[in-house]
This record gives C-alpha cells, sequence and structure tokens, in this order.
C-alpha cells in the first residue's frame, strides 16, 4: 500500500549544506586560441571561492599568467568570479567567469557562458569595472565540474532501461530513490523513510518535486523505496545531456546525492503545437552598421529592433544575418553597456515564446497582457513566456553585446475563464492572502462559443497569475462548473504571490495544454477593503482628546488634525493633507463646512490640516473611545488616474455625558 506525503509540505524552502568542492576547469579554449586550465574551490553556503590555481596558454597575444586571487569581491557570486594575477590596480589582468547555472555544493557539469567568460583587464583601480581584452573575451567552448560524492542510489524511469526523457514535452519524470544496505551487498546504508521530500532537487536547475511522494518496493528486494516526480520543464535537461543528478537531506541531518545515466529524445524535430514558426534571420537581408542606433526588420508577423546607446565609440555596432541580431552598445570611457533586443507582434497581439537562442549576458524583461513589465526567468515557453505582448533582451552592465537566433515563437489562444464564479461581483481583497478560485470553461464553436477549448487538457503546473506569476495552490478540479454538459478545470492561486494590488483591474492566467498549446484566460476584478491610511490626531494639543457628545450647540467644535507624513522622516507611510479633495468624519461621515486651518501640530516642521465639524454633524455619541476619519483622491499611478480612499483613527474620551451611550 503506498503512502503520500502532503504535497503542500513540498514547498518548505531548503539549503543544503556540504564540504566546499574543487571545481576543475574542462575545454576551456578562448576564441584567440587561448587555453584556460586549473581549478578553484567554491562553498556555496557563504559564497567564498578560494584555492584559485588558475593558468592561461596557447597561441594568444597575452602571455601565460597564473591566476591565483579574487579581484574584487563585489563579483564573487553562485553563477559569476572574477580572478587576479596580482592586486587590483588600473590594467590588472584577470579571468572572468560567468556559469549558466548556479554552483552548488553537490558538484556536476556547469557549462561557462561563451559570450561572457574569458580575459579582461581592470578599467577601474577597485577592479569594479573591467574592459575586454581583443579576442580573448569570448569562449569556443568549455564548462566546469566536480564528480560529487554519491551516497544514493537513483534510477531515472524504474519503469525502462533506455532512461530516455523528452527536454521539449511538459510533464512530470519519475525517479526512484533506493533503500540501500551494507548487509546486502550494496555499498552503502541509506533508508528513503529518512529522506526529507520537501528538500529533494533534480537536474541542472534543481527543480523541486512536482507531485506527491510514493512509498512502496519498486525493485522488488523488500525494502520499502520512494518514488518522486519532477516537472521536466524547469529542470534544466537538455539535449546533449547524460547524466542527471537529485540531491536532498535526511530528516535526521545531512546531505546526499545520486546520479543515473539518461538520454534525451525528439531533440530535432518541431513543437506539437501547430501554431508554432520560426523566426529565422537567414531569411532576412544582412546588415551592418557602426553608427545607426537602431536597426528593426520584420519577420513572421513580427518586429524585431535592435538598439544601442549612443555613446559615438568604435566598440558599438549592429547587425542581422544568417546567425541572428545583435546589438553591441560599450562606451570605453565609463564601462557602460547600452544595448537591447526588443520583439513584438506586428498587429499588437499576444505571443508565446517556445525557445530560442540568446546569448551576451543580458537578462530577459517580458510586457505582460496587463501592460505589467516582468523579469523572465529561462528560455522555454512556459509561464510568463506563454503571455507575452512584448520581449526584451537587455545587455549586461558588464558585457556590451546581446544577441538573439532561432526565435521560436506561437499565438496565444484567449479562452474562458471565470474568476469567482460562485459570485457574480468578482470582488477580491488584496491585502488579505486567501485562495483566488479560477475556473476555465470547455467551449465549443458547435455551441456556439467563440473557440473550441477543451479544459481537461490543461497541464495545471504551468499555469501563472497574475504580473507576479503565481502557480497553482491547490488541487486541480475537473467537473461541471457552468451546467452545460461540459467538464471545466477549476484551481485557486495565492493573493500574495500573484502580484495583485488595490488598482488591478483585470486578472490574467496563462498556461499550456498537453499538447503544448499556450493559451491565457481574463476576467475583470473588483478591490476592495483598500483605505490607505492616514496619521490623524483628534482634539489637536490635548492629550485627552475630550468631546461633549451631549453638548449640540453650533459652537461645540470636533477638531480632528490631518498630519502630514514621510516615510523618508521614518513614517510608516507619505501622505499630503492637501491630497485630498473631501473629508468626512465620524459615524455620521458628512463633509466639513468649515475651512481649514494649516498649523505644524507635532512640531516635525510640517504643516498639518486642522478640520472641524459641529458636535452635531459628526454622530459621536456618548461612550464612543474612537473616531475615524475618511478621506477621497484621484491619484495617477500605472498610467491609469483612480479614486483613491484614506481611512485614520485615533482614540477620544467623551464627557459630561447625560444620555446613554448610542447614535441616533
Amino acid at each position: 500500500m503506498y503512502q503520500y506525503l502532503l504535497f503542500a509540505a513540498m514547498l518548505v524552502p531548503i539549503s543544503l549544506s556540504a564540504t566546499p568542492l574543487q571545481w576543475t576547469f574542462q575545454d576551456v579554449v578562448t576564441e584567440s586560441g587561448q587555453t584556460l586550465t586549473g581549478s578553484f574551490t567554491y562553498d556555496a553556503d557563504t559564497n567564498t571561492y578560494s584555492a584559485i590555481s588558475i593558468v592561461n596558454s596557447g597561441a594568444a597575444l597575452t602571455p601565460a599568467t597564473q591566476f591565483d586571487r579574487n579581484s574584487n569581491l563585489g563579483w564573487q557570486r553562485s553563477n559569476r568570479a572574477v580572478f587576479a594575477d596580482a592586486p587590483a590596480a588600473s590594467n590588472t589582468l584577470v579571468v572572468l567567469l560567468n556559469f549558466v547555472d548556479e554552483l552548488r555544493n553537490t558538484g556536476g557539469r556547469v557549462e561557462l557562458n561563451r559570450q561572457a567568460t574569458g580575459l579582461f583587464r581592470c578599467y577601474l583601480p577597485d577592479c569594479s569595472s573591467l574592459s575586454p581584452v581583443n579576442g580573448e573575451a569570448r569562449l569556443l567552448s568549455g564548462y566546469v565540474s566536480v564528480t560529487p560524492v554519491l551516497n544514493a542510489v537513483i534510477d531515472f524511469d524504474h519503469r525502462s532501461v533506455l532512461n530516455q526523457f523528452r527536454p521539449k514535452d511538459t510533464y512530470l519524470f519519475p525517479v526512484l530513490i533506493k533503500t540501500t544496505s551494507l548487509a546486502a551487498g550494496d555499498t552503502f546504508d541509506f533508508d528513503v523513510l529518512q529522506v526529507n521530500v520537501a528538500t529533494l532537487r533534480a537536474g541542472p536547475k534543481a527543480i523541486a518535486v512536482g507531485a506527491a511522494a510514493e512509498y512502496a518496493d519498486r525493485d522488488g528486494d523488500g525494502d520499502t523505496d520512494l518514488l518522486v516526480r519532477f516537472p521536466m520543464q524547469g529542470s534544466g535537461l537538455e539535449c546533449g545531456i547524460g547524466e542527471i543528478f537529485v540531491e536532498g537531506q535526511k530528516s535526521g541531518g545531512g546531505s546526499f546525492v545520486g546520479r543515473d545515466i539518461v538520454t534525451g529524445i525528439e531533440c530535432n524535430g518541431p513543437w506539437s503545437a501547430a501554431t508554432s514558426q520560426l523566426i529565422d534571420f537567414a531569411e532576412v537581408a544582412p546588415y551592418y552598421s557602426e553608427y545607426d542606433s537602431s536597426l528593426t526588420v520584420q519577420s513572421k508577423g513580427f518586429t524585431i529592433t535592435a538598439s544601442r546607446s549612443g555613446c559615438s565609440q568604435e566598440m558599438e555596432q549592429l547587425s542581422v544575418g544568417p546567425d541572428g541580431i545583435a546589438a553591441r552598445g560599450f562606451c570605453i570611457e565609463s564601462s557602460f553597456s547600452g544595448a537591447e533586443i526588443t520583439l513584438t507582434r506586428s498587429d499588437g497581439g499576444l505571443f508565446g515564446i517556445r525557445s530560442l537562442v540568446a546569448s551576451g549576458n543580458g537578462s530577459f524583461r517580458g510586457v505582460l497582457p496587463g501592460n505589467e513589465e516582468v523579469a523572465l526567468q529561462g528560455y522555454t515557453g512556459t509561464g510568463d513566456w506563454a503571455r507575452l505582448k512584448s520581449l526584451r533582451l537587455v545587455g549586461a552592465f558588464d558585457f556590451p553585446t546581446v544577441k538573439l537566433d532561432d526565435i521560436v515563437v506561437s499565438d496565444v489562444l484567449p479562452v474562458a475563464m471565470d474568476f469567482d464564479h460562485q459570485s457574480d461581483s468578482n470582488e477580491f481583497r488584496p491585502k488579505d492572502n486567501y485562495l483566488l478560485p479560477v475556473i476555465f470553461l470547455t467551449t465549443r464553436t458547435a455551441a456556439g462559443d467563440t473557440v473550441d477549448f477543451d479544459a481537461t487538457r490543461i497541464d495545471g503546473l504551468s499555469l501563472r497569475a497574475g504580473p507576479d506569476s503565481a502557480k497553482v495552490a491547490s488541487w486541480p478540479s475537473l467537473k461541471d462548473f457552468d451546467g452545460d454538459g461540459d467538464i471545466d478545470f477549476g484551481t485557486a492561486f495565492l493573493v500574495q504571490q500573484t502580484g495583485l494590488h488595490c488598482w488591478s483591474e483585470v486578472l490574467y492566467v496563462s498556461g499550456m495544454t498537453q499538447e503544448q498549446a499556450m493559451f491565457v484566460g481574463s476576467d475583470m476584478l473588483v478591490p476592495i477593503g483598500c483605505e490607505e491610511p492616514m496619521a490623524i490626531d483628534a482634539v489637536p494639543y490635548s492629550l485627552a482628546n475630550t468631546v461633549y457628545p451631549d453638548d449640540l450647540t453650533n459652537g461645540n467644535l470636533v477638531k480632528v488634525a490631518v498630519k502630514r507624513t514621510r516615510i523618508v522622516d521614518g513614517d510608516a507611510f507619505d501622505f499630503d493633507p492637501a491630497w485630498p479633495f473631501e473629508y468626512r468624519l465620524g459615524p455620521a461621515q458628512k463633509l466639513t463646512g468649515l475651512s481649514p486651518v494649516n498649523e505644524d501640530v507635532d512640531g516635525d516642521g510640517d504643516l498639518d490640516k486642522i478640520l472641524s465639524w459641529p458636535m452635531n454633524q459628526t454622530g459621536i455619541a456618548c461612550g464612543d473611545t474612537s473616531v475615524e476619519l475618511t478621506a477621497k483622491t484621484y491619484q495617477t499611478r500605472e498610467g491609469a488616474t483612480r479614486l483613491v480612499e484614506f481611512s485614520g483613527q485615533d482614540l477620544i474620551e467623551t464627557a459630561d455625558c447625560q444620555t446613554a451611550g448610542c447614535h441616533p
């Protein structure tokens, strides 16, 4: 009988701890013929590089040099390092290493970024800025590797001896972790019941488990084994990778690593979605310029623009040809990079990216359907990559060139989606953290719908919601939600993971079907509970804050000071009493008809606003212990002007009361 673990437990963040490893250079050769050999030690827990011993050699302009020290600790990260041959100074020779993936304490193989690795010189005395050595700042090949100490036995896809995987498909691949025993002739003792499933990570990208774990004797040796499944997309497994590592921690402490041989298949065929097409720059007329500030080409209904900074330096250039489109914008005097490439559909519609080839150590940013711009991770067609209005590749500050090639784009199918199908108001509370229910409807053109869409074919792991691309937070539900006889797809997302806020008017959710078709659904939102804070002082200049509710003469005024607050002064929020166009006080919520007075009530140097109401217009009653002031104003945020409401409260004390404390 299988035992199942709760999926929620797998979302716990982890930090594996192990002995720092020595990483060795493998086949590292620059375009000029330089060969880099040697090794270094890296501790991922402390982000520390040590025991550095790297030598360059070969027929090139730069003589053989021994690199044995850190140049500037500001460069050192888990995916980048700079090592020098001498103390930091202008013109010091350094080797810059940019890794495609992060170095981890479990070892393995990590490729070097060929466009941003090689020999550089310090441009500034502290080596915080670098200049490339001509012809020696790019690689032809190379990676670093560590053979980890294996202390667990794993079996990739135990159902087959072929160990094949399909890197282009979206599915969960199985890995069996075996119980082993020295007494049974195994190499070491290992009990899978001690494995903390939440800490398991697989593949070059260290992806977490994507489904419930199962415990059973899978290899027939009488011992309980552990079967887990990981999402293919996001794992980092690609065609050409021949091994997979799985790492994790034991519940009683200590880490472990297992390894198995794998083979990628279906690597050269087209994507299965019929709407995919390749933007091949071999079909575009070649162009090269050292003077233009931008270059625009049209292909397959898309507009691709390469642009650069206006530094007017000889190292700036734009080009397009069979090997892609590139922009270089390097200001020699400031070591500043200003290059980027932008991709949009010529008709302004949504599109998805299934794959592309990028270089230049840049970063991707995408504009999503609500005009929200987000940082994009990875190069595969899931999540944000499946709902783009535009895509930008922005050059890194420390490397001037960006390049794109072989872009596989796809149409995005608009489908029917209903937010909170149990309510017609579509209200949501962006300041609370709870589950937002969403359903995707199965639709048929034969029934009068706009598109044919089978919601039961949705890949739940591919769904992303809101500007922050929240993943699903509940198991999917398949049933007929709208009563039309078709089975629909329901799930939910945590509000605080979506990035929705008080100004959000539309929820977009994108994903892929099991057949790799990209889709996006949307529905209107009505944010509630969005009052913003303001600081008030009831009965200013008085510590007791005493009011007299039974005195209903016009001369009995209730005064409230609205304070000017600034975050830069240590206040919790920014508020200017001049913003609102109306103020209302107390249970009666009436506007003040009296002129305000501007004074510095709290002595902080800022003018506050004192407002007054006749007591008989406030609704304050004997026994009340607090009073609320509300305000409204129009503000422009994110390109839209909207009504914003504010609320502030302060304590009061009622006195000289002759009647019971109740509101009329």
